[in-house]
């Protein structure tokens, strides 16, 4: 079990969080920050870089569950207002309520190795750049997760797809690498995907006109599939789709049970408790 209950306790101490009402999501459902027009305010700016940073770290290391609030939130670091900094603290709500929670790892005589990725299409009012979300399980433990903006604006929702399991392709090429440095034998991976468009694109060579137009970096998910044969695409529905969660705000109903996929909680395993099905 590996976790930061100390240094959570330690930052919400910090920005006065401790004692703050809990929430149940890191971010309230659909919540869309705009960015500002006015003029920054350094004092803000340096209040709410100091909150981002230090949740930055605590994501990063143990708690994918909070990968999507706060790489949102992050986008606003240069000029941020007073509504920017309540949702970022918004996210020390939920951490309060969620405070003793971090990643199992569990021993298995086998090795399975599996993704799971999502994009959601136009989703930043702002630019109108979408979303990429996905992350790579080991043995049912993530060991790595994304949430963050592509950097080119996608003109399909297929098209966000592709680039979102390009994207995740890279990831697990270099994992599966790791992991054959290290003598594991690893079959070929298997990568969810609620998108049939993008699946079909990945899985056909044949170039079709709607698709000239994507950056040829973006056809790696190709070599993976069809020639080196690393990848095995298979679609999933999307009230299944893990990676849902690393694209947008979503309700306590489905977002507490992907949840449970991500993190563990601490006390349960200290009491005995049965963690998963």
């Amino acid at each position: 079990m590996v976790d930061q209950v100390k240094y959570l306790d330690k930052i919400l101490k910090r920005f006065d969080m401790q004692d703050c009402n809990p929430a149940n999501t890191p971010l309230p459902e659909k919540y869309d920050p705009v960015a500002s027009t006015g003029e920054s305010n350094s004092k803000l700016r340096s209040q709410y870089q100091s909150v981002i940073g230090s949740l930055l770290y605590l994501m990063l290391g143990t708690r994918p569950d909070i990968a999507f609030a706060v790489i949102k939130m992050s986008q606003f670091s240069a000029s941020p207002t007073e509504d920017h900094l309540n949702h970022a603290k918004y996210i020390f709500r939920y951490l309060r309520a969620n405070r003793e929670y971090g990643i199992e790892f569990k021993r298995d005589t086998s090795l399975r190795v599996e993704g799971y990725v999502d994009a959601d299409w136009a989703s930043d009012r702002n630019d109108w750049k979408s979303c990429t979300g996905f992350t790579v399980l080991f043995n049912t433990s993530p060991v790595s997760w994304v949430s963050r903006k592509q950097k080119t604006v996608a003109t399909s929702v297929t098209e966000a797809e592709y680039m979102a399991i390009s994207d995740t392709a890279k990831q697990i090429c270099w994992i599966k690498s790791l992991l054959e440095e290290l003598s594991f034998d690893i079959p070929p991976v298997v990568l969810y995907k609620d998108n049939m468009g993008s699946i079909f694109l990945a899985q056909n060579p044949a170039q079709e006109r709607r698709t000239k137009h994507i950056d040829i970096r973006h056809h790696f998910i190709r070599e993976c599939v069809q020639e080196r044969k690393v990848i095995q695409l298979r679609h999933i529905s999307t009230d299944k789709q893990l990676a849902d969660v690393f694209t947008k705000a979503l309700g306590k109903v489905k977002f507490l049970g992907f949840k449970s996929f991500l993190v563990t909680n601490l006390t349960r395993i200290k009491s005995g408790g049965v963690l998963r099905k």
